[in-house]
Parts: C-alpha cells; sequence; structure tokens
C-alpha cells in the first residue's frame, strides 16, 4: 500500500516572506514487524544553501544552533548549489527537488504535521528547525550504523566500510548512502550577507561579503549514487543481520583530508523505485565519523587516478585554466557540461602526458556560441577513472 505524503521544506522564517514550495511523493512505509529491540536514532539535518545568498548565514547557525542544543544526536550537513562548493550530488537533489528558496533544510526527509504537510516556523530565527528535531528524536530507528575507514596519504586514496544491523524485522525496499563532507572550508569574500545591516541578525556587522566566511560539513559527493545504491540492502533483514559494503575513492588535491568526514545514512523508497516520480525516502538511521587519516590502505587496494588540481580562474569572464594530474600516460578527454548533463565543448580528447596538464575554456560552446553566464561542469574521463567539478561563467 502506497501512502501520498508531503516532505516538510523548513524554512529560517522572517528571511523571505510567501509561500513556500512543497514536494509530493510517494513512499512506501516501512515498519518494523518486530519492536523489542530499537536502535538509537541520529537526525539528519540536509541545508540547502549558496555563498551568492544573502540569508545563507543564518541556515548555518540554525545547524550551529542544533549542534549545541542537541549534541552528536543531530548531524547537519550542507548541500551547495550555483557556487564553487557545489557537487553532481547537491546539484542532481536541488534540480530533482526543485529547490527554489534558499536556506531550507530537510529533517530525516520525514513529515511531521498532523497533514503531513509543510512544517513552518513564523518567528523561531535560529531555532526554528528544533521542533522537527526534537519529534523526529523521540523516535527509535529501526537499524543502526557502523562506519570503518582508511586513507594512504602518499596516494590520497581512501576507503569506507559501512555496516547496517537491523535491529529489529524488517520488510521494505532500503538504500544505504556514503557521502564524503568536508568540514571548515574557508572561502574569504564569496559569501553574501544580508544580515550585516540588521542588528537582530548573528552575523550583524560580519561584513557583505564575509572576509574568513567558514562553511561548514559541504556534502562533496555521494560515492553510493546521488539516491543511494540500490539493490545492496534486501527488501527484508531478520533482527541482528548485518550487512557490510565498502568503498574507495581518491580525494582530489584541493580535498583536506583532515577535515573530511564519511556520512553514512539508510532511506526507505517506494514500491516501484521509480526515482523520476518519488525523489525523496525517509531516513531510517545516520551516523558519521571522521575519516581515519592516521591509517594507510592495504597494498593489495592501493590504486592512483587522475584528478583536477585547480580551476582559475573560478568564477570566470574571459578564460579559465584548468589543471589536472595524469596518473600515466593515456588518453583523457575533458569537457564542458551543462548542469542537465549535455556537452557543452570538448577542451581535449588524445592522448596526453604523465603528470600536470592544462587546458582552458573561453566561454564558448564547440559551434563558437558564446554560453550564457552561470554554472556548468568541467568533466574529466580517463582510462583510470573520472572527475567532475564546476565553473561559473560570469558576463
Amino acid at each position: 500500500m502506497h501512502s501520498s505524503i508531503q516532505i516538510p521544506v523548513l524554512s529560517i522564517p522572517g528571511l523571505k516572506k510567501g509561500g513556500r514550495a512543497v514536494f509530493t511523493a510517494l513512499a512506501l512505509l516501512l515498519l518494523p514487524v518486530d519492536a523489542e529491540s530499537q536502535a538509537s536514532r541520529k537526525v539528519l539535518v540536509e541545508e540547502f544553501t549558496g555563498m551568492w545568498c544573502g540569508d545563507c548565514p543564518m541556515g548555518q547557525s540554525a545547524c550551529n544552533h542544533l549542534d549545541s542544543a542537541f549534541g552528536p544526536r543531530v548531524i547537519c550537513i550542507s548541500l551547495h548549489n550555483m557556487d564553487i562548493l557545489s557537487s553532481a550530488y547537491s546539484d542532481q537533489l536541488v534540480n530533482d527537488i526543485n529547490v527554489t528558496e534558499f536556506p531550507v533544510a530537510f529533517v530525516d526527509r520525514n513529515p511531521f504535521d498532523s497533514d503531513g504537510g509543510v512544517f513552518q516556523f513564523p518567528d523561531d530565527g535560529i531555532r526554528s528547525w528544533d521542533p522537527a528535531v526534537k519529534q523526529r528524536i523521540k523516535t527509535d530507528a529501526p537499524l543502526s550504523l557502523a562506519i570503518s575507514s582508511t586513507y594512504d596519504v602518499e596516494t590520497r586514496q581512501m576507503s569506507a566500510a559501512i555496516q547496517v544491523k537491523a535491529e529489529t524485522l524488517l520488510n521494505g525496499k532500503m538504500r544505504l548512502n556514503c557521502v564524503l563532507v568536508e568540514d571548515s572550508i574557508e572561502t574569504d569574500g564569496l559569501q553574501r550577507n544580508s544580515g550585516n545591516t540588521d542588528r537582530d541578525s548573528p552575523w550583524f556587522g560580519k561584513g557583505n561579503p564575509i572576509r574568513h566566511y567558514v562553511q561548514r560539513n559541504v556534502a562533496r559527493i555521494n560515492l553510493a549514487g546521488n539516491w543511494g545504491e540500490n539493490g545492496l540492502l534486501p527488501q527484508k533483514m531478520t533482527t541482528g543481520e548485518t550487512i557490510e559494503k565498502s568503498w574507495f575513492y581518491t580525494l582530489p588535491p584541493d580535498w583536506n583530508a583532515e577535515h573530511m568526514r564519511i556520512l553514512a545514512f539508510v532511506t526507505v523508497w517506494n514500491n516501484s523505485g521509480d526515482l523520476v516520480d518519488t525523489s525523496f525516502f525517509t531516513v531510517l538511521n545516520t551516523e558519521m565519523n571522521a575519516l581515519q587519516t592516521g591509517t594507510s590502505l592495504p597494498q593489495a587496494v592501493k590504486r592512483t587516478s587522475s584528478a583536477f588540481t585547480s580551476l582559475a580562474p573560478n568564477p570566470f569572464s574571459a578564460s579559465c585554466c584548468i589543471t589536472f594530474i595524469h596518473a600515466k600516460q593515456g588518453h583523457a578527454q575533458v569537457s564542458i557540461l551543462s548542469l542537465q548533463g549535455k556537452t557543452i565543448a570538448t577542451l581535449t580528447n588524445e592522448v596526453v602526458p604523465e603528470g600536470e596538464n592544462r587546458v582552458y575554456w573561453n566561454g564558448l560552446s564547440d559551434t563558437g556560441i558564446s554560453m550564457p553566464q552561470g554554472m556548468y561542469r568541467v568533466q574529466l574521463l580517463t582510462e583510470d577513472g573520472s572527475d567532475s567539478r564546476p565553473v561559473i561563467l560570469v558576463r
């Protein structure tokens, strides 16, 4: 049986008045058959934000408040849109659910009010998301998660192993997610601040843009695919049953390994599994641990791969220099894609030498058309892997 639910978009009140977007989805309600044993719940708060958004520092203030008020029971991550910290993961979530207001947050992707509708707060400021979190924390989780990781300093390759344990008998279709999150990214002079002249704002007098602004817990990539891995977890798990999945990934050179976190969460999805019509699924439980940078990968799984090292300047207006490291001599293709995945321009598609290589994009398509300002993605495809980064063209 399917239930029609509306997923709440939790907005910081006082920032923007008017209607808020409502997203409707069909979800299979996954209910524990045996309630003898349940796990302690950690609540996932997904905050949608952007450095171009003057209201968005208030979203970070709300997340900081949740950290102080609830401690490790709440896990907040930031999903950036239309700035240099956006990713294919955050872009797809924003596009699929049509997020049009920033900052907004989803709390465990779960409805809260009696009508299953949007949970709105008129005057609560940075405490706006507290009621939704409190309500969710009261519920036990039907499964638990454990994370272990390794990291090789020389190759920058990491591994993440996630164990899912059923704390009660489960029936339903579930997806496991493994998201790499980078904390404490300083973006000097890029974060807009509409609270600079508002004496009631915690960001009053901080400047606009804000100097030395630190972005918290930025979602970089979902190693399990943007909507989680399909088919990994069985439709039925007996009490005490455990399943483990491992991923390997080479961190790009500009990601700080010391600040990396591994986020694991499980979502339940609809009976048909159609992600086109149903984008959202309730989070069953969440865990996040720091990447264990003091460990090493086993020699047998050490690998090298090619990756971008810099895009400069970014944003750009005339020309952007795109630098990448090629692990070994071989074929490499560097392309400019639209956010919808359409190829705009191919910058190189040939054998390149090992080591550092550079290509340039002047904002033109392969047919010589001057592209409109906006965000694009630079994609690197090689024999040993791929990489993708956002680039912003301004006119």
